[in-house]
Parts: structure tokens; C-alpha cells; sequence
């Protein structure tokens, strides 16, 4: 197996001056980085054992992609996929690489996909042991003959330990999420040949260029029924609860989802066309 030289990490990836470099530890290794870190422990069975402290799960309103031509048509952008400069992107990526210089970094090339006419080639580069041993399960291993990769197809960067300031980073321009008042039912009861109409009320953003927009969902008897701002036959019968709720969103977040009260379907009068006399 290669090694991968700081000429490398400088050159390809920006990084420079790093502490040790750890390449493609062997497991037992980096298990005992791990501990030797203060990082996690060694549960009974060998099982690593590491916290993750506030941050349980993965934040979905905190991805940022650069929009350029080459790629910009095929983003779905909204709350999830926020754009963001090449000029953004690049000041962050400064902070990130400045911030590895004299730390210890642990780098582990791997593969995706293991169809060979789509496999691709990854790096990993992390800040902590126990990061470096979570991408060697998730990821496709090679061969100690394929190590170094001579071509990189993407690179995923870890540092946890930057902290970005949205007063000094100008990637993070801070979106304030809109908001709604109330939501009610027009008519806020009715029959079953009734269409109802979601109202959203007081919708308001302190972001002038937001449009007003709302999600909205109905529900019927507890059980969802539908989409889009109306609800209309045949899903009602005599008895009937329905009960809507709308969500504002912009171009990048989504707000508090409001809900209106229970419209009940009331029972249907019948009618005669017309009415007429007959002798007897």
C-alpha cells in the first residue's frame, strides 16, 4: 500500500502544514487513536462506543451547494439545497484548510458504488479517529494495491471543530423562515358536495424578496386526504371531520405549520327538480 504525501494534501486538497497524517489506518490502530484521544471507548464485544454530544442527527437546513452553470439546472433548489457563491464557498473552505495546520488529520481513500462502470473513487479526510472509522463501514474498501488512489472523483472534508460565524462568513446568509397567524376553513362547515378551502392568515416574512408561498395538507376523519389549498367530493360522508393545515415556506426554510379547526360535513337536504299536479 502507497502513502499519500503532504505534497498531495497541499496540492489537491489545499491543505498544508498538517500534524501527523494517518493514512488509511488499519482498524485495531485507529480503535487505539480512538481511546488514546479521549475520542470514544471499547465496549465488552469490541464495539466502539463514541458520543456525539448535542448534535444527534443530521441537519438538513445546513447544506449548501455552489450554483454554477455546469450543474445549477439540475440542483433542486428550496429549504434543503441552498445556493451559494463559488466566492462563499472558497472563504469557508480558507477557514477550514487554515484550521487543519499542526492538526492531526486521518485520511482514508474508499470507493462508492460497486458496479465497476460506476465505481468512484472517494477520499475522506477527518478530523477524528472515530469519524475515520465510521466511513471505513460505510464505504466500499479497496485493495492495499489500489491505495493511493491516483484520481480523487470526491472528496468529503470533516471538521467539526470549525465553528462559521454568520457575522464574519459570508456563506451564511442568516434566512428568516415566514410565518403564519392562523389558518381557517372556508366555509367552515359544510356538505358533501362542499369544497373546502384552506385560508392561510397573517402570512408574514421580514425577508422582502421571500414570495408567499404555502404547503398545505388535509385531513379527513385523522387520516390524510389530499393536497393544494381545496378539498372537494367525494371523499366526504355524513359526519365527516376535515381539518387542514398549511406550512409557509420561501426559497429556503419552512415555518411553523398552522392548523385550522374541524369543519364538520353536515347532512345534505334533498331537492326536487320540480314539482307538478295530476288529476285523480
Amino acid at each position: 500500500m502507497g502513502r499519500i504525501t503532504e505534497k498531495e494534501l497541499f496540492e489537491r486538497h489545499g491543505i498544508k502544514n498538517p500534524g501527523n497524517v494517518y493514512y488509511n489506518l488499519p482498524v485495531p490502530e485507529l480503535y487505539e487513536e480512538v481511546v488514546r484521544r479521549g475520542e470514544g471507548m471499547i465496549a465488552e464485544g469490541g464495539t466502539l462506543v463514541a458520543y456525539t454530544g448535542s448534535h444527534t442527527g443530521r441537519s438538513p437546513q445546513d447544506r449548501f451547494i455552489v450554483k454554477e452553470p455546469g450543474s445549477e439546472e439540475g440542483i433542486l433548489w428550496g429549504p434543503v439545497n441552498k445556493p451559494i457563491s463559488r466566492e462563499h464557498f472558497d472563504s469557508l473552505y480558507a477557514k477550514i484548510t487554515a484550521y487543519f495546520e499542526g492538526r492531526d488529520i486521518f485520511v482514508r481513500d474508499l470507493y462508492v458504488c460497486a458496479d465497476n462502470d460506476y465505481k468512484m473513487p472517494v477520499r475522506v479526510i477527518n478530523e477524528y479517529a472515530w469519524h475515520n472509522v465510521f466511513v471505513n463501514n460505510l464505504f466500499i474498501r479497496p485493495t492495499p494495491e489500489e491505495l493511493p488512489h491516483k484520481h480523487v472523483g470526491f472528496t468529503v472534508i470533516s471538521a467539526p471543530g470549525v465553528a462559521a460565524d454568520p457575522e464574519t462568513d459570508p456563506a451564511l446568509v442568516v434566512n428568516t423562515p415566514p410565518s403564519l397567524d392562523a389558518v381557517s376553513l372556508d366555509p367552515p362547515a359544510g356538505t358533501v358536495e362542499t369544497v373546502f378551502v384552506c385560508q392561510p392568515e397573517g402570512w408574514a416574512d421580514p425577508d422582502p424578496a421571500d414570495v408567499e408561498q404555502c404547503w398545505f395538507e388535509w385531513y379527513l376523519d385523522g387520516a390524510l386526504a389530499g393536497d393544494g389549498p381545496t378539498l372537494a367530493a367525494p371523499a366526504f360522508a355524513r359526519g365527516s371531520v376535515v381539518q387542514c393545515q398549511a406550512t409557509p415556506i420561501d426559497d429556503e426554510a419552512t415555518g411553523p405549520t398552522r392548523w385550522s379547526s374541524q369543519g364538520i360535513v353536515a347532512n345534505t337536504p334533498p331537492e326536487l327538480a320540480a314539482a307538478s299536479l295530476e288529476p285523480i
